[in-house]
């Protein structure tokens, strides 16, 4: 029957008026705390360097070195660089997690990001078969860099990652993906 579907309208007044005063403190006063499942903001500026990380879901191989997995990553790479307006200075790709200092010259870093990982993923979700999620779920790290310092100080622990790990004996000996030698370069 129709007055099975549809709540009377006392009722639906009651629960708009519950969610109208449920809500109110988004219109009027200062704002929540953040709980534990909402990140605080951050504040993004143009101009800035960054160090990106992100690591591969459950900390599988997927990233594991082989001309097409390294293939993929750098086209990725490059199109959401060239996309975004991101110099990218060194990017490194270990077989579980990757590790990208760049420029963010115009403040786009979070869309940049986020284009980069989405393709990145379904590249190689495609690659492998996979229909799952391809990176962690946890936030992706990307911390400001900001001084010369801090920079190169990030620049080698990215460059020297493969070494500390223990996975190869020298940086050039690392077969992913590795741009130490376009920075050395230019």
């Amino acid at each position: 029957p129709p007055s099975a579907r549809r709540p009377p309208s006392s009722a639906r007044r009651t629960s708009r008026a519950a969610h109208a005063s449920a809500f109110a403190h988004f219109r009027a006063g200062p704002l929540p705390a953040f709980s534990a499942r909402m990140s605080a903001p951050r504040q993004i500026l143009p101009g800035q360097c960054y160090l990106l990380s992100r690591r591969c879901t459950q900390r599988q191989l997927l990233l594991q070195p082989c001309p097409e997995v390294n293939n993929a990553f750098v086209y990725c790479l490059a199109e959401a660089a060239a996309r975004f307006g991101i110099v990218v200075l060194l990017t490194v790709a270990e077989a579980n997690h990757h590790h990208t200092v760049f420029y963010d010259p115009d403040g786009r870093a979070p869309q940049f990001i986020e284009h980069f990982h989405r393709t990145l993923a379904r590249c190689l979700n495609a690659f492998r078969g996979r229909y799952e999620n391809f990176w962690n779920s946890s936030a992706v790290s990307y911390v400001r860099l900001l001084d010369l310092p801090t920079i190169i100080a990030k620049l080698v622990y990215a460059a020297i990652n493969p070494v500390k790990d223990h996975l190869v004996a020298r940086v050039h000996h690392w077969p992913g993906v590795h741009t130490l030698a376009a920075l050395r370069t230019g």
